[in-house]
């Protein structure tokens, strides 16, 4: 199943449900965080604090550029890695085990959601093939 969400109101509505369905759990992101906070900043700064709040963990692939704009914090919960500077992407990708949630420049609309076990499983597999990289960036922790 596929939908998109053409409003910002949808895209909150869609992470308040993940605070209330997927506590305690973990889960991969891809892309450039001015994607996913230029919709709305303070949303998402404080989203990122209530998701600690309930035990999500988040292990992120950024966007060298996103670096500037993504703040260190160690009680996020977040494990994060940087791509090199010649990688580029206009959304942010959240990949669960049952789903993935694209944030940004998607068709007709600010985010989509296609439900899709193996289509999740996929993405995460190459997820955790390009976390291996050697020359990556960052804070790989993910321990929490």
């Amino acid at each position: 199943m596929e939908k998109i969400f053409k409003e910002f109101e949808e895209v909150k509505a869609h992470y308040e449900q993940l605070l209330r369905e997927r506590e305690g759990q973990h889960y991969a992101v891809i892309g450039n965080i001015k994607a996913w906070e230029g919709l709305n900043p303070d949303f998402f700064r404080e989203l990122r604090t209530r998701r600690a709040e309930k035990g999500i963990s988040v292990s992120i692939l950024l966007t060298y550029d996103s670096r500037a704009f993504n703040p260190h914090d160690d009680s996020l919960r977040r494990a994060i890695l940087y791509m090199p500077q010649n990688m580029n992407m206009d959304t942010c990708m959240d990949i669960y085990d049952d789903s993935v949630f694209i944030v940004g420049n998607v068709d007709e609309g600010v985010a989509q959601l296609i439900q899709s076990k193996s289509l999740a499983r996929n993405l995460k597999e190459m997820f955790d093939l390009i976390w291996q990289r050697q020359d990556l960036q960052g804070e790989a922790q993910t321990e929490y």
